[in-house]
């Protein structure tokens, strides 16, 4: 009897100490070394890479298998494998030797690649056209990439005094291409002045005050209405970006008189605008910062008329020389506003699926920098983030105690992205329910499937893998995204 009395009470202790502290699942296939930070495993690439072919009028395609090491941006590495030809016997390269690649923004669909001046040294503008299509066709065939605008030093370089704007896939017929160009140039700066369309990248507010998000916008122009048309789409409600505001409200006419060109005496094109301070007003009513103002009107004005170094604002005539940004202060050097005075702050969109007050899954367009939007880690965090739920109009789809630091480790692998979350993590989602387990994973799996080249997700908890996290999700197997969970 007292046996059996001796059993039951430990059997009630057990029992007791079970339900007042979860614990961990046996550890299956747990892995060597324990899964920190954000890694991504080296591969190899097949990049189709565009050159000027032998009879120099067309574009001829060569395939190079590249190894993208860890660290490395895909679209970077083929861009240098373009224009370094040297593992392609008998290709020639489409820049002068000494060309180098300063940077290769992508954000919001569009590559943005920045040539060091010596991509100038071309001895025709027809050379410069095929210098453009083969890198427009080049990187047109990495996934993600939708449109690829092209500077060099920093600033838009028109061919036969023409905008480029943004270009999509490869102008394999250059003969084709140059005469299409030629003709409009000459209807263009003809007696008749007539238009062109060219798709140009609008740089709106993000509704968060933190960046400027683009958007490629096909706008048709005379040689005398090119900057007013630009700034017209910046006065419409961007298209496809929910997490961004129009510069200036819809409809707006925002300048008070024609832009005028000047050429400073060092050389340098300048363009001055008069904004009117009704519609600079109108805009902070709106929610626009001051600096997203600017440094819209700056980033794609810059970015899309030829040649041209900086503008100068006034408003109501007064010029604009300094600007406050939430976390520093923009001087501007005689007024001048460049591209790179606002570059930094351009940022990506990325969707995330958070949670609305009944727990189920709901997307929310994020603005980020243009690394944080492709960073499947940043993407968690901000999943994770009590301020980034709040400023979507959303709560966080994980319990609220849990943050940045119980995302322990990312791997990217084979489509397949590897979670570890703590045990922390593991211990307070223990109390949810069906539905709110439901969206905790799947705000997971949804958020990072979104991301190029990621189609699973993988779930460890201090580096070992779990059977469920509750009891209604396997959690064993590569979990594929489940759209249909979540509302836009």
């Amino acid at each position: 009897m007292k046996c059996a009395l001796s059993v039951l009470l430990i059997l009630s202790l057990l029992m007791a100490a079970a339900l007042a502290e979860p614990v961990l699942p046996e550890p299956e296939n747990a892995p060597r070394n324990m899964l920190l930070g954000e890694t991504a495993a080296e591969y190899f690439y097949d990049a189709t890479l565009y050159y000027v072919g032998a009879d120099g009028v067309t574009l001829s395609q060569a395939s190079r298998t590249l190894l993208i090491r860890r660290g490395e941006v895909l679209a970077e590495t083929v861009l240098a494998a373009l224009l370094n030809p040297s593992g392609n016997a008998g290709q020639v390269s489409i820049a002068p030797g000494d060309t180098r690649l300063l940077s290769c923004e992508l954000a919001g669909g569009i590559a943005t690649v920045d040539l060091s001046i010596e991509a100038r040294n071309v001895q025709s503008d027809q050379e410069l056209l095929m210098m453009y299509a083969a890198i427009a066709g080049t990187l047109s065939e990495i996934g993600g990439v939708d449109g690829v605008a092209i500077l060099i030093n920093g600033r838009q370089e028109g061919l036969l005094q023409l905008p480029v704007g943004v270009l999509t896939g490869a102008s394999e017929n250059i003969a084709a291409a140059w005469a299409q160009l030629t003709a409009e140039a000459d209807r263009y700066f003809g007696s008749s002045g007539g238009s062109i369309t060219r798709t140009a990248v609008a740089y709106y507010p993000s509704a968060d005050g933190a960046r400027l998000v683009p958007e490629a916008r096909e706008i048709s122009f005379t040689e005398r209405k090119c900057a007013e048309e630009l700034l017209s789409e910046l006065a419409s409600r961007p298209r496809s970006l929910r997490a961004a505001l129009p510069t200036f409200p819809e409809g707006a006419e925002p300048l008070g008189g024609d832009p005028v060109l000047t050429v400073t005496s060092a050389g340098e094109r300048i363009l001055e605008l008069n904004l009117l301070g009704e519609a600079v007003r109108a805009a902070e009513g709106s929610g626009v910062l001051p600096w997203q103002i600017y440094g819209s009107v700056a980033l794609s004005l810059c970015s899309f008329l030829p040649e041209l170094d900086a503008v100068r604002i006034s408003v109501d005539g007064e010029p604009v020389t300094q600007l406050e940004h939430p976390t520093m202060q923009f001087t501007f050097d005689g007024g001048l506003m460049r591209r790179r005075s606002f570059s930094g702050y351009v940022g990506g969109v990325a969707d995330l699926c958070f949670a609305d007050a009944d727990g189920n899954l709901v997307v929310r367009q994020c603005a980020m920098s243009p690394g944080a939007a492709l960073s499947p880690r940043a993407l968690l965090e901000a999943l994770f983030s009590a301020e980034v739920a709040r400023r979507l109009n959303a709560a966080k789809p994980v319990p609220e105690a849990l943050g940045a630091t119980d995302i322990l480790g990312v791997r990217v692998e084979q489509g397949v992205a590897t979670v570890n979350l703590s045990a922390r993590f593991y211990s307070l989602c223990q109390d949810l329910d069906e539905r709110r387990e439901r969206t905790a994973v799947y705000a997971i799996v949804n958020t990072l499937c979104t991301l190029q080249g990621i189609r699973g997700v993988r779930f460890l908890i201090e580096g070992s893998a779990i059977g469920t996290l509750t009891e209604h999700i396997y959690l064993r197997s590569v979990l594929l995204p489940s759209p249909g969970l979540a509302e836009g």
